[in-house]
């Protein structure tokens, strides 16, 4: 029990340490960040995945209470009055809009999707080729699928147009057909 409470108390004394460095000197921030991932490593190698989740969970609680002190000290701020509040006018739909907004969309869920999940399955198929057993294969395509679609998402949306989001997942489901192909 000792093992996992000193550790802990660590990470709270390390969300402590960030508190009294917020807006202020710039070593308690890293004597803070230190002791919470000093405090973190041994836990995990003392207890391990318990050890791990412990740790947070005491940390978080500790940043909870002191983000929670800081919002209850924070003076109230003026409201204005209804009046002097600005009016927002509703945007107009146009049919132009409203079509490159789909197809966003639908480039960048369904097909994103789905060439993600085609590379994920080339990633599957490499590995048994080397020999992985299919659970770890397997394993391997379902943590591929979501990272990958993540990663083409975000390269889809920083395109301009929505002509210009095909390629990305044209390039993700080619490399995964190409990994997929028995040589």
């Amino acid at each position: 029990m000792i093992e996992i409470a000193l550790p802990g108390i660590g990470a709270v004394l390390g969300v402590a340490a960030l508190r009294r460095g917020w807006g202020g000197p710039r070593p308690w921030i890293v004597a803070g960040w230190t002791l919470i991932a000093l405090a973190l490593v041994i836990l995990t190698a003392t207890a391990g995945a318990w050890g791990l989740a412990v740790g947070a969970s005491a940390a978080m609680a500790a940043a909870m209470l002191v983000l929670a002190r800081a919002g209850i000290a924070e003076p109230g701020r003026e409201t204005r009055s209804p009046r002097a509040m600005p009016t927002v006018t509703p945007p107009r739909w146009r049919w132009r809009g409203l079509a490159r907004r789909i197809a966003v969309f639908l480039l960048i869920v369904p097909v994103g999707l789905v060439a993600s999940a085609i590379l994920a399955f080339g990633c599957d198929a490499i590995a048994r080729r080397a020999g992985w057993v299919e659970a770890d294969s397997l394993a391997l395509a379902l943590f591929v699928q979501p990272v990958v679609w993540a990663i083409l998402a975000t390269v889809q949306s920083m395109k301009e147009g929505p002509v210009r989001m095909i390629s990305p997942a044209l390039i993700c489901a080619a490399i995964g057909l190409l990994l997929w192909w028995p040589l």
